[in-house]
C-alpha cells in the first residue's frame, strides 16, 4: 500500500499528517498453491480490488512464469491516527488511486 500511496503522490508519512488518516491491516490472507523453488524467478503482482467505506482491499499474486505460486488479500482499513476511529477513505485518495489503476474510484 505504501508503494501505492508513493506512485500516486501521497507518501505515507506526509498523508497521515497532512489527511490525519492512518492504515491499519485489518485482515491478511494468503493461499500456496505449488511452492516456489530455490533461485526460481518469481513475479509479485498487488493492486487494488474495492475501496470501501473506510477500508481498501489489496490483491495479491505471485508467479512462476504462467504458474501461479500464491494468492491473497490484504485489507487496510482507513482511521483517524489521533482516535483511531474508522474514517472515510478521503476522496482524492479514491481518485489517485483509480487514475492510477484504471479503476472505478468507489465501490
Amino acid at each position: 500500500m505504501r508503494r501505492i500511496l508513493r506512485a500516486i503522490g501521497y507518501p505515507y508519512s506526509s498523508t497521515i499528517e497532512r489527511l490525519g488518516v492512518d492504515l491499519f491491516v485489518m485482515k491478511s490472507t494468503l493461499e500456496y498453491h505449488p511452492p516456489a523453488r530455490y533461485n526460481s524467478e518469481i513475479r509479485v503482482y498487488v493492486h487494488t480490488g474495492k475501496i470501501g467505506n473506510s477500508s481498501t482491499q489489496m490483491l495479491v499474486k505471485m508467479y512462476r512464469g504462467e504458474e501461479p505460486l500464491v494468492s491473497g488479500e490484504i485489507i487496510y482499513v482507513k482511521a483517524n491516527d489521533a482516535t483511531r476511529n474508522p474514517q472515510s477513505v478521503p476522496e482524492e485518495l479514491r481518485k489517485a488511486i483509480g487514475a492510477l489503476e484504471g479503476s472505478p474510484a468507489h465501490p
